[in-house]
């Protein structure tokens, strides 16, 4: 019974998405493809697990407890957004969209089932490149340069892991967790499995397709994005970075300074955005970020790690539902006609908004709190948690002021895919036993007034802000693009062709041929970032060959690790 459920898991919304090839009109039915995860859910148990030597020369599924917490946010979030879906997208795009909603929703399912390097990256390369059909959903120049650079970060972090994986397999002798979790990582594995997991996972200097892709997506798929799919990186790195059991305190530390210095990168940039889902991406970046820090400690003191599990699955939770709601409810609000409907809908995204700011008795307290119990002793994490609660209050006041920035959409959209992600943002904390511990325990006159003050500080900080912004003048333009690294990177490529040809231009022969080389790479560098031709650029030799030739050095280099 499990072995079956198990599989039919990723495969039966994989097998829906065929037949929608073939009947187009089963895509508003997308929302069956979490049939058998359901029943995961309610008939396994934790730990329960099967092999099937058939499949990719061996492979192993199971559903042990970080599984268990991980599917149950994602089938909330993925249900919540194919029932949205089926209002929000267009009856023409409707079948295209469903094949690569339920294509990349077989990859989530499965990656977070996987047992093993094959499984899991088999199934994470399936979710990574399906995934570009929503975000490109739309069409469009600015959508489908979104979409390159998204499949970009997508093509890097495939490569990496796929060597990280071959390193590991050469070390352990196999590709099972259990055997991989037992053998000392390789120092050449670790970095790749950071920069893989790290660019999912939106880590500071890797987050740049985030802004991008998640403004560029409708928000049935904005939802999945940033609520499911960002938090398989962090998955990514439970499996396979030595926590609990291998101390790696330079990882460690790196992790943890990048984490909280991409925590306050992430909300710096955010409040200079005007458009709300971008800012939403931007406080994905931050939070990602704290989570990031955990793990870095997890590195540091594996003996404290199994407690600092327990707060990292309760933060990831608490951030993939109210992330899915506050993405949903900005389609929502778009959509809103009648003003009481509009009112109703703003109430319930300031809860959320809320919620995410850390507020009293909701879902961002517990995470907080259970962040903090788990830290506790270590003076500057408390004062960083602190400033961090501050400033994820501030972003968030800076989102309800933003939300008249917001475009207006003329369709109608079913309002209770909204309504059961709010409604599971308020109750799950009462429906984990470990969450209802915390947030009995916050609901103290000292816990109300530490998670109140943020929030009452950033209203009084942005409501000053906005009175002396009348005094800037409008000609100043004090906001950051979208993909805030990406227009440094063309300007440095652009730099760096300039140098090329000026020290060309000296020389002879060869020299010339190079500085041609040099200025026609730094032109095509450009164009990619500025203008969208993804499709024709894919039909050429040479950015396939280059690929190849990317991964064959990185191989090499790790067999000299090897």
């Amino acid at each position: 019974m499990s072995a079956v459920l198990l599989f039919l898991t990723p495969l039966f919304p994989l097998l829906l998405a065929f037949a929608v090839l073939r009947w187009p009109a089963l895509s508003r039915w997308s929302a069956l493809g979490l049939a058998p995860a359901l029943l995961v859910l309610l008939v396994l148990d934790i730990d329960s697990s099967a092999r099937y030597q058939w499949w990719l020369l061996g492979s192993e599924m199971g559903l042990d407890r970080t599984a268990f917490v991980f599917l149950c946010f994602t089938l909330v979030l993925w249900l919540a957004a194919a029932l949205f879906a089926n209002s929000e997208i267009e009856a023409a795009g409707r079948p295209r969209f469903g094949l690569f909603f339920l294509m990349t929703m077989s990859g989530n399912l499965g990656v977070i089932l996987a047992q093993d390097a094959a499984t899991f990256y088999l199934f994470f390369a399936l979710m990574s490149f399906a995934s570009y059909g929503l975000v490109i959903q739309r069409g469009g120049n600015a959508v489908r340069r979104a979409g390159f650079v998204y499949l970009t970060a997508v093509m890097i972090g495939e490569v990496a892991l796929f060597v990280a994986f071959v390193i590991l397999d050469g070390h352990a002798g196999g590709i099972g967790f259990d055997l991989l979790g037992n053998t000392p990582l390789p120092d050449g594995a670790m970095p790749l499995l950071l920069i893989g997991f790290g660019i999912k996972s939106g880590l500071l200097l890797l987050h740049v397709w985030m802004p991008l892709a998640y403004a560029a997506a409708p928000s049935a798929a904005a939802v999945v994005l940033a609520g499911a799919m960002v938090k398989v990186g962090l998955l990514g790195w439970l499996r396979f970075l030595p926590l609990g059991w291998e101390t790696s305190p330079l990882w460690g530390e790196l992790l943890l300074v990048v984490g909280f210095v991409g925590a306050f990168y992430g909300v710096v940039v955010g409040l200079l955005q005007r458009d709300p889902k971008v800012i939403l991406a931007y406080s994905s970046v931050s939070q990602m970020g704290l989570m990031t820090a955990l793990v870095g400690l997890g590195l540091i003191a594996p003996q404290q790690w199994p407690l600092l599990l327990t707060a990292t699955l309760i933060y990831a939770t608490h951030h993939a539902i109210v992330k899915g709601a506050l993405f949903m409810g900005l389609g929502e609000l778009a959509a809103a006609r009648r003003p009481w409907q509009r009112r109703g809908l703003l109430a319930g995204f300031a809860i959320a908004a809320l919620a995410l700011a850390g507020g009293p008795a909701l879902s961002g307290a517990v995470a907080k709190l259970a962040y903090k119990s788990k830290t506790a002793g270590i003076v500057e994490l408390e004062l960083l948690l602190g400033l961090s609660s501050l400033a994820t209050a501030l972003l968030m006041a800076r989102l309800l002021d933003c939300l008249r920035y917001l475009p207006r959409s003329d369709r109608a959209l079913a309002q209770g895919p909204w309504y059961l992600l709010l409604i599971v943002l308020l109750a799950w904390p009462w429906l984990w036993p470990t969450a209802r511990e915390y947030l009995l325990s916050g609901l103290t006159a000292g816990h109300l007034v530490s998670s109140l003050w943020p929030v009452l500080a950033a209203g009084v900080g942005y409501g000053l802000f906005a009175w002396l912004r009348r005094f800037i003048p409008r000609d100043i333009d004090v906001t950051v693009p979208a993909g805030d690294v990406l227009p440094i990177f063309a300007t440095l490529v652009r730099w760096l062709g300039q140098l090329s040809a000026a020290a060309a231009r000296g020389m002879a022969g060869w020299a010339q041929a190079a500085s041609a080389m040099w200025r026609q790479s730094g032109d095509g560098m450009r164009r990619w970032l500025r203008v969208a031709e993804f499709e024709k650029l894919l039909l050429r030799w040479e950015v396939a060959w280059g690929f190849y030739l990317g991964l064959i050095v990185m191989l090499l280099v790790a067999g000299g690790v090897l």
